[in-house]
């Protein structure tokens, strides 16, 4: 248990947190419209006919930085 505990203290020493999901992280915010799921019933049957982007934001020492990922599918 003491290296758990010394681990915690020298986390927050450091000013750094483990990274995964918090258990608020799929709860929607109060008055946040809910989006149909366009792909419902589409056959997908050849390569590149669906794409998505997905914007993560990181903080940083100072301000905070946006990865703009793209995945096809």
């Amino acid at each position: 248990m003491s290296r758990r505990c010394h681990v915690a203290t020298l986390m927050t020493r450091l000013r750094i947190e483990a990274l995964y999901r918090k258990p608020t992280a799929s709860k929607p915010a109060p008055g946040h419209k809910i989006y149909p799921y366009l792909l419902r019933g589409l056959t997908i049957d050849r390569p590149n006919p669906v794409w998505a982007m997905d914007i993560k934001y990181g903080k940083m020492t100072v301000g905070s930085t946006t990865w703009p990922p793209l995945s096809m599918g």
